[in-house]
């Protein structure tokens, strides 16, 4: 009786509505139920037959409750199978959805596309893509994919009322296969794969949220962290809010279901691109594909420059649409460079004038030394934080190489005085025995040192580029001090396996090679070289992990190794090890792969509440949708990089 009285009550709901919006399918009357959508009789009819038995119904509901606490009718959503979707399957499943949308007819296929006719049940999902909005989503569930697409479409309508649907490009989402049910209290830690799998709950309606949706509504972060607020978003999004609006409290206990998709989105072209969570399946790496993407990256950290301060929008979380205050004048250094070698392709003004605002920002916070150190003779420049009273090494590097860069593409030495103090900053701060301090500190108080596998590198780096500008010898030798060092002393019993991987010793290496051929420096990069490509995911479980160094990659680990790996690529050619050149070559295209996917674009970035704020930028993993400056520039170098090599090749008609 309980599970009568629950679909009776269900299906009052539904029709006292006028439409469909359950995704869970009864209906008395299969014929009725295929009719048009525009069948006002249907709801009457099967109100007439059954205001009986949803009097006696609703009144036992009364006494027992609501839905029954075991959930007998979620059953139906367990452990479906796989099922094996062609292109042109999916491609039918659109235009099935595109005649809805349209209220048009549609031709049905049986005999060509069997899978979508043949009685087997299966959850659907359309969405819409909105540029400036988030995407309106709709989930139907049905006894075939036809029946489960319609009603999808239907729903789609009426979340979209007002929309121009059939304009909008749609996405398409058929369930592949389901877990078991759990159960689960919401504010309970979530360890599922947050990136490829969609959780389904026990409500009724039933809720089917896609990975994507949930990482962009905020509903469950990276740290497997609920939220509340964010599920009441996507309930509200599905025109559910007021009848499920306490069904995912924190302190709410759900049963729930895992599933995989098998997804799609509709190409400008007007065919379909597969999908593979939260991108494209196919994303080649092609000189045209890095450059575009670099390009892109240059476009996302314009746009975030102040031009009046020359601050820029530093961090940016795309699933809160929410502008970090934290800052960091390293990156911003950081972000400069990459922005000077995008300007030196594309010679945008605008960009030009971002970069100059930029550099306007840090002269304002350059200093000299303490009084301390002034008054024993110390004459240099920082890049003061004045908040933390400091300044790191690391930053002056940054901005050494920025400014170099600059000088080197507009042919404007202004920077020049700057990049000679800082200079004398890195030379300070390095002791007899070629260890760099990495911090400065401007009271006298004691402090725990600071150490950084990263700052040495990348002044030697800096350093080694400002002598190829103005030739001033003591850079070159403060920066074979800091090298020599890192090679005997940091890593001298480094193996394969210890070594850390520092892809600025890498990168000044290929720089600092031409000038002293030091066969003991080129082998230890080639050391960590080597252990990159040892560590490199070349296959795995999924394929948008391949080319990271981590079962969970992040963006900016990856790219700096790539960046380090093209150094190598040409270090290698260099020295006429042309079988380490070709291996350190592949390894930076899988990277460079992976790159392209964690790139945010209009398909990846569809559920979030400002799409377009996103474009270009680089999300922090696949878990943690979060952009910095410095995930983006080191992207971008990393991918102008790789262009740059095609580049070459292509000129020797590899």
């Amino acid at each position: 009786m309980a599970k009568v009285h629950w679909i009776l009550l269900k299906e009052a709901y539904r029709f006292r509505k006028g439409n469909p919006l359950s995704s869970h399918s009864f209906s008395p009357n299969p014929k009725l139920q295929t009719s048009s959508p525009g069948n006002s009789q249907y709801p009457c009819l099967v109100l007439s037959k059954f205001i009986p038995a949803l009097i006696a119904a609703i009144l036992l509901s009364v006494v027992m409750g609501c839905a029954p606490s075991d959930s007998v009718y979620f059953a139906e959503y367990e452990n479906v199978r796989p099922i094996n979707l062609t292109n042109g399957d999916l491609q039918h499943i659109l235009d099935i959805a595109g005649a809805v949308l349209r209220n048009e007819t549609y031709e049905k296929k049986t005999e060509a596309h069997r899978n979508i006719y043949h009685q087997s049940p299966r959850g659907v999902f359309l969405s819409a893509l909105r540029p400036k909005e988030r995407a309106i989503t709709a989930f139907g569930w049905g006894d075939t994919i036809e029946h489960a697409t319609k009603e999808a479409a239907l729903l789609l309508k009426r979340i979209g009322k007002g929309e121009d649907l059939p304009s909008l490009r749609l996405r398409l989402d058929v369930i592949d296969k389901t877990s078991g049910r759990r159960e689960k209290t919401m504010k309970k830690r979530w360890t599922h794969d947050l990136a490829h799998e969609g959780l389904m709950f026990d409500t009724e309606p039933v809720v089917a949220l896609l990975p994507q949706e949930i990482i962009g509504y905020r509903i469950i972060e990276s740290g497997g962290d609920y939220y509340a607020k964010g599920m009441k978003g996507a309930v509200k999004g599905r025109v559910l809010g007021r009848i499920l609006r306490e069904s995912f409290q924190d302190d709410s206990t759900r049963q729930y279901i895992r599933f995989s998709t098998q997804s799609c989105i509709q190409n400008k072209s007007g065919g379909i691109d597969l999908l593979y969570g939260a991108n494209n399946y196919d994303m080649p790496v092609s000189a045209e594909s890095v450059k575009d993407a670099a390009l892109a990256a240059g476009e996302y950290l314009k746009r975030n420059v102040d031009l009046r301060s020359g601050k820029m929008n530093y961090r940016y979380y795309p699933h809160r649409d929410l502008d970090s205050v934290a800052y960091n004048e390293l990156r911003h250094a950081g972000a400069l460079y990459g922005m000077i070698q995008i300007y030196g392709i594309t010679h945008d003004p605008e960009m030009l004038a971002a970069i100059e605002a930029g550099f306007g920002w840090l002269k304002e916070n350059i200093a000299g030394p303490k009084e301390a150190d002034k008054a024993t003779g110390a004459d240099f420049l920082t890049v003061k934080n004045t908040e933390k009273n400091e300044a790191k090494t690391g930053c002056a590097a940054m901005a050494i190489a920025a400014m170099t860069e600059y000088t080197k593409i507009t042919g404007n030495s202004q920077y020049l005085s700057t990049m000679h103090g800082l200079a004398r900053f890195i030379a300070f701060s390095v002791e007899e025995n070629g260890k760099l301090q990495n911090k400065y500190f401007y009271d006298n108080k004691k402090h725990k040192s600071y150490d950084s596998n990263f700052y040495a590198g990348a002044c030697v780096m800096a350093l080694t580029v400002l002598y190829q500008l103005d030739k001033n010898a003591e850079w070159l030798s403060v920066a074979q001090k800091m090298a020599d060092y890192l090679r005997t002393e940091r890593d001298g019993n480094a193996t394969v396996e210890t070594v850390p991987h520092d892809y600025w010793i890498s990168m000044a290496a290929e720089k600092l090679y031409s000038f002293n051929a030091d066969e003991n420096l080129l082998n230890h990069v080639f050391l960590i070289g080597d252990s990159m490509l040892a560590k490199q995911l070349t296959d795995g479980p999924q394929i948008d992990v391949i080319g990271g160094y981590a079962k969970r990659p992040s963006s900016t680990p990856t790219a700096c190794r790539t960046e380090a790996l093209i150094a190598l690529t040409n270090l290698s050619t260099q020295v006429g090890q042309s079988d380490r050149a070709d291996r350190y070559w592949n390894a930076a295209m899988r990277s460079a792969q992976l790159l392209l996917r964690m790139q945010y674009n209009e398909t990846n970035a569809m559920f979030f509440p400002n799409p377009s704020k996103t474009i270009g930028g680089f999300m922090a993993s696949y878990r943690r949708p979060q952009v910095q400056i410095d995930y983006v520039q080191h992207s971008a170098l990393a991918l102008i990089g790789v262009w740059k090599e095609f580049l070459k090749k292509s000129d020797k008609g590899e």
